[in-house]
C-alpha cells in the first residue's frame, strides 16, 4: 500500500506541514509506504530537525516536479491514496482516493470555475482543519459539500503530568512575529498586560513572555513591540526561540493569551482571524490556561468558561486572569478539563480514530 503527500509549502516547516506529516505518520503506522513529493531530497533532514525523529520514516520523491502532466497522472494511479494541500491548482489524479487538505479560508484554493478545473477538483474529497474553515468553503458556489473536518494534532510531549508540574507566574503567547494578514497581534497582548499591571494588583508579580519566529523582513515589527514595552523587565520577547526553550515556557506558564484576529469580523475578513490555532491546544495540553480572541478556530477548540476563555475586549484578558489568580480551585478545574479535551479531540490517537471513522485508513 502506498500513500503520497504533496504540498507547495513544505519548506516553510509550519503547522500546516506538521499536520500533513502527522497524517502520513498515521498511514505509516498501519503499514503504508509513505512518500513526500518534493524536488529537494535534503528536505527530510530539515523536517526531522524541526519536528523530531518520529518523522524519519517518510521517503522523499524528488522527480515528481520534472514529470509532465500525463506522467504525473500515471504515477498517481499507482497509489492507494493521495493527500494534497492545494494552492489553487489540482493535479489530475487517478489514485484510488484523493484528499484535498484545506486549512485556510481562501476562495482561491478552489481554483477556477472552468469545466476542466471542476473535473479535476471533483476527484478530491476535502478535509478541513476546523469547522470554521469548512463553513467558509461550504458557502462558496463551486465548493464540494461532501467534505469532513480532521483536526490537527498536539504532539504527545505537550501532555504534561499536571499533578507533578510546577507552574510559575508567567503568561505566555507563542506565534510568529509579523505584521501581515495573519498577524498574531502581540501589541494587543502587551497593552492588555500593561493595563492589568495598572489595574489589578494580582498581576504585579507576573511576567508576559512573547515567543515566536521572525524573518528578517519582519524585524521592524519586533522593534515596534520593543518600543511599546519601553524597557519593562516584566515583558520579554523571545525571538526565534529554540524548541527546548518553547517547551520550557509551555511547561512553566500558568496562563496563555492569544490575540490573533483581534478587532476583525470573521464574516467580513475570515482570512485575518485564527483559522485553527494549534498553539492554543499545545498550551491546554501543557496546563497553561488559554484565553483567546472570540473569532475563528478558537471558538471550537476552547469551551468558554469550561476549558479556558474567549474574550472580545482587551481589558477582559487582565480581568479574567486576575479573577483566576484569586480562585485557584477554579483555575485547577479548568486546567484539568482543558487537558482532557485536548487529549480527547486533538491528540494523535484522536486523529487515527477519525481517519478510521471516515473510512480513509
Amino acid at each position: 500500500m502506498r500513500a503520497l503527500f504533496l504540498t507547495p509549502y513544505l519548506d516553510s516547516l509550519g503547522g500546516g506541514e506538521k499536520y500533513l506529516l502527522d497524517i502520513a505518520r498515521a498511514y505509516h503506522d498501519v503499514g503504508y509506504y509513505t512518500v513526500l513529493l518534493w524536488p529537494n531530497p535534503h528536505i527530510k533532514k530539515n523536517l526531522v530537525a524541526r519536528f523530531g525523529t518520529r518523522y524519519e520514516f517518510i521517503d522523499i520523491n524528488s522527480n515528481w516536479h520534472t514529470r509532465n502532466p500525463l506522467s504525473k497522472a500515471r504515477f498517481l494511479a499507482q497509489s492507494d491514496i493521495f493527500f494534497y494541500q492545494p494552492d489553487g491548482s489540482y493535479p489530475f489524479s487517478l489514485a484510488k482516493k484523493n484528499i484535498a487538505l484545506l486549512q485556510v479560508p481562501d476562495a482561491k484554493l478552489m481554483g477556477t470555475g472552468s469545466w476542466f478545473s471542476t473535473l479535476k477538483r471533483s476527484r478530491y474529497l476535502p478535509l478541513y482543519n476546523s469547522r470554521f474553515v469548512k463553513r467558509y468553503f461550504n458557502n462558496l458556489p463551486h465548493a464540494s459539500r461532501r467534505g469532513h473536518v480532521l483536526y490537527p494534532v498536539v504532539s504527545d510531549n505537550y501532555f504534561l503530568d499536571l499533578a507533578h508540574t510546577h507552574k510559575e507566574k508567567i503568561i505566555l503567547s507563542v506565534g510568529r512575529f509579523f505584521k501581515h494578514l495573519h498577524t498574531k497581534k502581540q501589541e494587543v497582548l502587551i497593552r492588555a498586560f500593561q493595563y492589568g499591571l495598572q489595574t489589578y494588583p494580582q498581576l504585579a508579580d507576573y511576567r508576559l513572555v512573547l515567543a515566536g519566529g521572525c524573518q528578517k523582513e519582519d524585524e521592524g515589527y519586533v522593534s515596534s513591540l520593543q518600543a511599546l514595552i519601553n524597557g519593562d523587565p516584566r515583558i520579554s520577547l523571545h525571538v526565534n526561540a529554540p524548541y527546548d526553550a518553547l517547551m520550557d515556557y509551555y511547561r512553566t506558564a500558568q496562563f496563555y493569551w492569544h490575540a490573533a484576529g483581534y478587532g476583525v469580523s470573521e464574516k467580513k475578513s475570515p482570512m485575518a482571524v485564527e483559522h485553527f490555532g494549534i498553539a492554543i491546544l499545545e498550551a491546554m495540553a501543557s496546563g497553561a490556561l488559554p484565553m483567546a480572541y472570540k473569532a475563528g478556530g478558537p471558538k471550537e477548540t476552547i469551551l468558554n468558561g469550561k476549558t479556558g476563555y474567549l474574550f472580545s475586549k482587551r481589558s477582559e484578558l487582565a480581568r479574567i486572569t486576575a479573577q483566576l489568580i484569586d480562585t485557584p480551585q477554579l483555575y485547577n478545574s479548568l486546567q484539568q478539563a482543558g487537558q482532557r479535551r485536548a487529549k480527547k479531540y486533538f491528540s494523535y490517537t484522536a486523529l487515527q480514530q477519525r481517519l478510521k471513522t471516515l473510512n480513509l485508513i
